[in-house]
């Protein structure tokens, strides 16, 4: 028995964008963005442009605000990602 392929819709599923402990990814600036340290206040008014690529790492929500590692205690916000 078969079932025509025309008949089954696309499937797409969203990737969970947050990375496990200790895991490291690429990933390109979509918008400038200010880094902030550990706390969620921003460093020395550093901003990184558009297109930027960086290694980002584990997330941490500081004040309900999901920001993303960049290097050891600098984030971006993760929206900018």
């Amino acid at each position: 028995r078969y079932v025509k392929a025309a008949n089954f819709g696309a499937v797409t599923k969203e990737a969970n964008n947050v990375l496990t402990d200790g895991v490291t990814s690429n990933a390109v600036l979509e918008h400038d963005a200010y880094v902030y340290d550990d706390e969620g206040k921003q460093i020395n008014q550093v901003i990184l442009k558009a297109g930027s690529e960086v290694t980002t790492g584990e997330t941490k929500t500081i004040d309900g605000r999901q920001f993303t590692a960049i290097a050891k205690g600098k984030y971006v916000a993760s929206d900018n990602i």
